[in-house]
Protein backbone atom coordinates (compact mmCIF):
# COMPACT_ATOMS: atom_id res chain seq x y z
CA UNK A 1 0.00 0.00 0.00
CA UNK A 2 1.16 3.29 -0.78
CA UNK A 3 1.55 6.69 1.57
CA UNK A 4 -1.24 8.21 -1.07
CA UNK A 5 -3.68 6.28 0.48
CA UNK A 6 -3.03 7.22 3.99
CA UNK A 7 -5.52 9.65 5.82
CA UNK A 8 -4.52 13.19 5.28
CA UNK A 9 -4.10 13.31 9.03
CA UNK A 10 -1.83 10.49 8.86
CA UNK A 11 0.22 11.80 6.06
CA UNK A 12 0.43 15.08 7.60
CA UNK A 13 1.68 13.65 10.81
CA UNK A 14 4.24 11.70 8.45
CA UNK A 15 5.64 14.98 6.60
CA UNK A 16 5.60 17.14 10.00
CA UNK A 17 7.84 15.34 11.81
CA UNK A 18 10.01 14.88 8.80
CA UNK A 19 9.63 11.17 8.62
CA UNK A 20 11.50 8.53 6.22
CA UNK A 21 11.33 5.01 5.40
CA UNK A 22 7.40 4.49 5.70
CA UNK A 23 5.84 1.31 5.49
CA UNK A 24 2.73 -0.54 5.80
CA UNK A 25 3.12 -3.00 8.75
CA UNK A 26 0.26 -5.28 8.61
CA UNK A 27 -3.90 -4.83 9.38
CA UNK A 28 -4.93 -6.03 12.51
CA UNK A 29 -8.37 -7.01 13.64
CA UNK A 30 -8.88 -5.23 17.36
CA UNK A 31 -8.69 -8.12 20.18
CA UNK A 32 -10.64 -7.72 23.39
CA UNK A 33 -6.90 -8.36 25.26
CA UNK A 34 -5.63 -5.18 22.75
CA UNK A 35 -8.23 -3.02 24.21
CA UNK A 36 -8.48 -4.33 27.74
CA UNK A 37 -7.34 -1.96 31.11
CA UNK A 38 -6.29 -6.16 32.44
CA UNK A 39 -3.92 -7.23 29.79
CA UNK A 40 -2.20 -3.53 29.18
CA UNK A 41 -0.70 -4.06 26.37
CA UNK A 42 -1.37 -4.28 22.66
CA UNK A 43 -0.67 -6.98 20.76
CA UNK A 44 0.95 -7.46 17.23
CA UNK A 45 0.91 -10.83 14.76
CA UNK A 46 3.74 -13.53 15.57
CA UNK A 47 4.27 -14.26 11.18
CA UNK A 48 4.07 -9.98 10.77
CA UNK A 49 6.75 -9.42 13.49
CA UNK A 50 9.73 -11.77 12.10
CA UNK A 51 8.78 -10.84 8.30
CA UNK A 52 8.50 -7.09 8.67
CA UNK A 53 9.22 -5.63 11.84
CA UNK A 54 12.42 -7.54 12.71
CA UNK A 55 13.68 -6.54 9.28
CA UNK A 56 12.83 -3.12 10.03
CA UNK A 57 14.61 -2.94 13.63
CA UNK A 58 18.66 -2.08 13.87
CA UNK A 59 20.34 -5.05 15.86
CA UNK A 60 20.31 -2.08 19.11
CA UNK A 61 16.80 -1.96 18.75
CA UNK A 62 16.46 -5.71 18.31
CA UNK A 63 18.07 -5.52 21.96
CA UNK A 64 16.15 -3.57 23.64
CA UNK A 65 13.11 -5.07 22.22
CA UNK A 66 14.00 -8.65 24.05
CA UNK A 67 14.33 -10.30 20.34
CA UNK A 68 18.43 -11.07 21.23
CA UNK A 69 19.12 -13.22 23.84
CA UNK A 70 22.68 -11.55 25.21
CA UNK A 71 25.82 -13.53 24.72
CA UNK A 72 25.98 -13.39 28.89
CA UNK A 73 22.59 -14.91 29.56
CA UNK A 74 21.80 -18.25 29.00
CA UNK A 75 18.18 -19.34 27.30
CA UNK A 76 16.80 -20.47 30.97
CA UNK A 77 17.24 -16.66 31.60
CA UNK A 78 13.57 -15.22 31.51
CA UNK A 79 12.92 -13.29 28.57
CA UNK A 80 11.87 -10.17 31.26
CA UNK A 81 14.57 -10.50 32.36
CA UNK A 82 16.94 -10.43 28.99
CA UNK A 83 14.74 -6.93 28.31
CA UNK A 84 16.60 -4.03 28.47
CA UNK A 85 13.42 -1.93 29.60
CA UNK A 86 11.58 -2.21 26.18
CA UNK A 87 12.00 -0.33 22.88
CA UNK A 88 10.48 3.21 23.50
CA UNK A 89 8.19 3.65 20.21
CA UNK A 90 5.45 6.91 20.06
CA UNK A 91 2.46 5.55 18.59
CA UNK A 92 -0.10 8.41 16.53
CA UNK A 93 -4.10 7.19 16.16
CA UNK A 94 -7.36 9.63 15.39
CA UNK A 95 -6.48 12.74 14.32
CA UNK A 96 -3.17 12.80 15.04
CA UNK A 97 -3.03 12.38 19.06
CA UNK A 98 -0.08 11.31 19.92
CA UNK A 99 0.68 8.81 22.39
CA UNK A 100 4.16 8.83 23.43
CA UNK A 101 6.49 6.73 25.77
CA UNK A 102 5.56 3.16 25.12
CA UNK A 103 7.62 -0.02 25.25
CA UNK A 104 7.59 -2.25 22.13
CA UNK A 105 8.34 -5.58 23.98
CA UNK A 106 8.75 -9.19 22.56
CA UNK A 107 8.15 -11.43 25.60
CA UNK A 108 8.01 -15.30 26.36
CA UNK A 109 5.95 -14.94 29.17
CA UNK A 110 3.18 -12.74 27.30
CA UNK A 111 3.69 -14.98 24.15
CA UNK A 112 4.82 -12.55 21.60
CA UNK A 113 5.70 -9.12 20.63
CA UNK A 114 3.53 -6.12 22.36
CA UNK A 115 3.19 -2.14 22.57
CA UNK A 116 2.74 -1.31 26.25
CA UNK A 117 3.58 1.15 29.12
CA UNK A 118 2.28 3.76 31.36
CA UNK A 119 0.31 5.49 28.52
CA UNK A 120 -1.96 2.82 27.59
CA UNK A 121 -5.09 4.08 29.04
CA UNK A 122 -4.48 7.16 26.30
CA UNK A 123 -3.88 5.03 23.45
CA UNK A 124 -6.98 2.74 24.52
CA UNK A 125 -9.10 6.01 24.95
CA UNK A 126 -7.14 8.58 22.44
CA UNK A 127 -7.68 5.55 19.17
CA UNK A 128 -11.11 4.96 20.35
CA UNK A 129 -11.04 1.34 19.46
CA UNK A 130 -13.40 -1.56 19.57
CA UNK A 131 -13.19 -5.29 19.30
CA UNK A 132 -13.66 -6.23 16.41
CA UNK A 133 -12.23 -3.06 14.28
CA UNK A 134 -9.80 -3.55 11.49
CA UNK A 135 -6.44 -0.89 12.19
CA UNK A 136 -3.91 -0.30 9.53
CA UNK A 137 -0.60 0.11 11.58
CA UNK A 138 2.08 1.82 9.66
CA UNK A 139 5.13 2.53 10.67
CA UNK A 140 7.99 4.91 10.18
CA UNK A 141 10.93 6.83 11.45
CA UNK A 142 12.36 9.64 12.65
CA UNK A 143 15.27 11.32 10.36
CA UNK A 144 18.93 10.60 12.19
CA UNK A 145 19.91 13.68 14.30
CA UNK A 146 15.81 14.37 14.65
CA UNK A 147 16.14 16.61 18.09
CA UNK A 148 13.45 13.38 19.23
CA UNK A 149 15.08 10.58 20.87
CA UNK A 150 11.85 8.17 19.70
CA UNK A 151 13.04 7.19 16.52
CA UNK A 152 10.58 4.33 15.88
CA UNK A 153 7.10 5.63 15.35
CA UNK A 154 3.60 3.86 14.32
CA UNK A 155 0.63 5.07 13.02
CA UNK A 156 -2.43 3.29 13.72
CA UNK A 157 -5.76 3.94 11.12
CA UNK A 158 -8.90 3.00 11.64
CA UNK A 159 -10.22 0.88 8.28
CA UNK A 160 -13.78 1.56 7.36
Amino acid sequence: MEDEQLPSWAQRIFNINQGVDLQNLTVKVIEASDISSHHNCFTLQEGIVRIHLIPYLTIEERGKAGFIVPTDLDCSTSSAQRIGGGLKVTVYVRAGRRVADLLLIHSDEVGGTVITGDNMEALRNDGKFREGELVEIWMFRLPPNYENTKELCFIFVKVH
